[in-house]
């Protein structure tokens, strides 16, 4: 099982080489359905695209930011979504004490 933070989702979104075609060549090496993403990247991919639209000025980004958006809702759509679980929030819990 291999979980894709919001940071890798970004490099993958965004195709910003060279870091894109390393992640890639790794991901590759490995079955499709080994690979998770979280509630949490969507919920912080979101709240950054919300953001966005918030301080859009003029018609073409309005337009950027729902593109976005849209394109969010499919990517996540077609994942394995880890929901935020007790276990979860208690395994934060203890990095924070850490």
């Amino acid at each position: 099982m291999f979980v894709l933070d919001t940071d890798h989702l970004g490099i993958l979104q965004r195709q910003a080489e060279p870091q894109f075609s390393n992640l890639m060549r790794r991901i590759l090496q490995h079955p499709q359905a080994s690979f998770f993403v979280t509630i949490v990247s969507f919920h912080e991919e979101i709240l950054g695209w919300n953001a966005y639209l918030a301080r859009a000025k003029d018609a073409s980004g309005i337009l950027r930011g729902y593109k976005r958006l849209e394109g969010i809702l499919s990517d996540f759509a077609r994942s394995q979504v880890l929901p935020y679980t007790s276990a979860a929030a208690d395994a934060v819990d203890q990095l924070k004490k850490q």
